[in-house]
């Protein structure tokens, strides 16, 4: 279980960064700058690429937050575990 509770902040931050990136691939397929902060502006008309990038961010994102809302729990689980 440890191997597990070590791994799990890990990937939480591996997809918060893959959804930053996808995020700002999004904006430059939209055509908008490669470098800058801006986020696509999903009222404004955006190109079916950009739609589906901005998705796949969203997704990365919430995989982030649910694997970060599962980390008090895994601690609490690698906590009983005797098996070291």
């Amino acid at each position: 279980m440890d191997d597990v509770a070590a791994l799990v902040p890990v990937l939480a931050r591996a997809q918060r960064q893959l959804a930053v990136a996808l995020g700002r691939i999004a904006v430059h397929a939209d055509g908008g700058p490669s470098s800058g902060g801006r986020a696509v502006d999903l009222s404004a008309e955006v190109t079916p690429l950009a739609e589906v990038l901005c998705a796949a961010a969203d997704a990365a994102d919430a995989t982030a937050d649910a694997l970060a809302e599962s980390l008090p729990l895994l601690e609490n689980l690698a906590g009983g575990d005797t098996r070291s």
